[in-house]
């Protein structure tokens, strides 16, 4: 009409001649607007592909195809927003609440769809031994990305390891990690990624992304002390050594630590490597829940990965190296069956969480509260998980019922007395235990992070 773009650019060469990179659809209302400000670059930058415009631009239809700045800001996405999406994957499942099955009730959505998930591979001459097989996985940007690095204090990465002998950079020159006097630790450095979880009335959804889709993707397990979420998160690759009072995982060093030791003595002790030092917290400890359900398509994925490295037999190996591939020290902490995870707190009646650091220990004020404990108020007895609620901050167990075999495959281990709550979740026994009381437990110990 006579205030639009559709009386003054009739061909496609006149409209790439004219527009540039600035967003037309939001800017310019009117052809005075238009004619004044529109450059010689072309729209191809500005609108969703080239290919889209060249199929809706022809040199007769031009003036009536894009009529009005409405119908343009309905078809095309701004340069900003094309930029971050054009490279985006989202990678997703969905939970059946009504299906029993830990494997039949999972099914991949979004870009997901049509892949196949990992598998295990035995040995032929030893059953109890077996890698795995990534398959298309193995390129995705959360496995690819994931890298052993050697971590200085304030965060800067040293170097890198071999990814297959950790005890050589990636050089093949001798790594640090026998060195009492050296002052970094052994980390995964694993990439950004962002989550969107949420629940209907049918289905628990994860959804991971190498973007922040739309203001529901979070990135939790990435946000610093600051607000600032950071290109990478770390996690320990090996056992915890050092002493009670500092924490390193460093293999070849001084191991000098009692396991019975509260969660505020190992938060210190991983805290005297720098303030931005923690042991496993909530956010972290979610994520990985995500990517290993998502890589094996069922909410048992220990069948597939194995229990870890909980004592001294081989046929409880998890992952190896193959998957998550350098997160190894999640995993191998002798016979020590649980671990500290902060940022997650039981009260009388609710579940408190918080999705970044720094982290409380002692008290649940002014927390996050994120559902009602219902069945698991403080008891002496371990309870199978049959139902979870799925938010922003993960999944959280409403109710009892389940079994070995069933729903999550997953207990929640709930003492008399002491204020906390081990939750199991399908990884290795006992792995979260959520901590707010100053009691020391003999069987928990702890890994090192850094955000």
């Amino acid at each position: 009409d006579s205030d639009t773009a559709a009386n003054t650019y009739a061909t496609k060469t006149e409209l790439n001649s004219k527009v540039d990179s600035d967003t037309a659809a939001n800017t310019y209302a009117t052809k005075t607007e238009l004619n004044s400000k529109i450059d010689s670059d072309t729209a191809a930058n500005t609108y969703a592909t080239k290919t889209e415009l060249t199929s809706k631009v022809d040199s007769d239809t031009a003036a009536n195809t894009y009529a009005t700045k409405a119908e343009v800001s309905e078809t095309y996405v701004s340069k900003a927003d094309f930029d971050r999406k054009i490279n985006a994957v989202r990678y997703g499942y969905r939970i059946d609440k009504n299906e029993s099955d830990p494997d039949l009730r999972v099914e991949y959505i979004y870009d997901a769809a049509g892949m196949n998930p990992v598998s295990k591979v035995c040995d032929e001459n030893d059953s109890d031994t077996w890698s795995l097989n990534l398959g298309t996985w193995e390129s995705v940007w959360f496995i690819r990305n994931t890298k052993p690095c050697m971590l200085l204090p304030d965060g800067t990465v040293d170097y890198y390891l071999d990814p297959d002998d950790y005890s050589k950079k990636i050089d093949g020159t001798d790594a640090d990690t026998d060195s009492d006097s050296y002052t970094g630790n052994a980390m995964a450095q694993i990439p950004l990624c962002w989550v969107y979880r949420y629940e209907d009335d049918n289905y628990l959804y994860e959804i991971i992304s190498n973007v922040q889709w739309d203001e529901n993707y979070k990135a939790y397990a990435h946000t610093d002390e600051s607000d600032t979420v950071q290109a990478f998160c770390y996690h320990s690759i090996f056992p915890i050594s050092g002493t009670t009072s500092k924490f390193r995982s460093l293999p070849g060093t001084t191991k000098d630590i009692s396991s019975n030791r509260s969660a505020a003595q190992m938060y210190s002790a991983a805290q005297a490597n720098g303030s931005r030092w923690y042991i496993d917290y909530w956010m972290q400890a979610n994520l990985f829940q995500t990517i290993f359900t998502l890589l094996t398509k069922s909410c048992k994925f220990i069948d597939v990965l194995g229990q870890g490295f909980m004592d001294s037999s081989k046929t409880r190996l998890l992952m190896h190296s193959r998957i998550f591939p350098q997160v190894e020290g999640l995993w191998k902490n002798g016979t020590v069956s649980s671990f500290y995870v902060v940022g997650f707190h039981n009260g009388p009646s609710l579940w408190y969480v918080e999705p970044k650091p720094p982290f409380k220990l002692s008290t649940y004020s002014g927390l996050k509260s994120i559902g009602k404990t219902s069945d698991y108020a403080k008891k002496a007895n371990t309870t199978w998980i049959k139902s979870m609620s799925c938010s922003e901050y993960g999944l959280i167990p409403t109710a009892a019922g389940g079994s070995a075999s069933t729903y999550f495959g997953s207990q929640i281990c709930c003492p008399s007395s002491g204020d906390y709550h081990a939750f199991i979740l399908s990884l290795p026994h006992h792995m979260h235990v959520c901590i707010m009381s100053s009691g020391a437990t003999a069987w928990t110990f702890a890994n090192l992070t850094f955000v």
